[in-house]
């Protein structure tokens, strides 16, 4: 029972990078790192993600998307 509960309650640790054609600072932000939760959704992590790097993106930039490698990541994917 106590291996069921480590795995619904695991969670993995992310480094997320604001696009470079994004940054509007030098130097540019650092990647934010994020301890996510094992079963999660990513748009339930914009709201930890976008204040990290609010003060690099261009005045009005409100649109958040993930990608990996320049595929762009399916929002409703479980991770």
């Amino acid at each position: 029972m106590e291996a069921l509960k480590n795995v619904w309650e695991g969670a993995i640790p992310l480094q997320i990078h604001l696009h470079e054609s994004e940054v509007t600072t030098l130097p540019p932000p650092s990647p934010a790192l994020i301890l996510a939760p094992r079963i999660g959704y990513l748009p339930l992590l914009v709201p930890q993600i976008k204040p990290h790097f609010s003060g690099a993106l261009p005045p009005g930039a409100d649109t958040v998307w993930f990608d990996y490698r320049g595929l762009p990541l399916k929002w409703y994917t479980v991770f």
